[in-house]
């Protein structure tokens, strides 16, 4: 049977296994979020794709109804500070 999880799924959660001995579950919150970090922090430098230039980024915040949600507008370069752009939105839990 073919594995239905994503190639790079699986090479991430690799990553994330041979930074601790213990399962992930088993840590504790603080050393589980830790070691998430490292593991993404070495995907990304190991990336093509690892800094791509934009013109800016912009934090912000907006009223949601369990509270603020923060938002990061990412803007690429060359186009207008004004002009209204085509939105590509990630939304994850946690």
């Amino acid at each position: 049977m073919q594995s239905r999880i994503d190639p790079q799924a699986v090479e991430a959660m690799a990553r994330l296994a041979a930074l601790s001995s213990a399962p992930l579950p088993a840590l504790a919150v603080a050393e589980a979020r830790r070691l998430y970090r490292e593991a993404r922090l070495g995907a990304v430098a190991d990336s093509p794709a690892h800094s791509p230039e934009v013109a800016s980024i912009a934090h912000r915040w907006f009223d949601g109804p369990a509270g603020p949600v923060g938002v990061r507008v990412y803007r690429g370069i060359g186009t207008e500070s004004q002009s209204p752009l085509p939105a590509v939105v990630f939304l994850h839990g946690g």
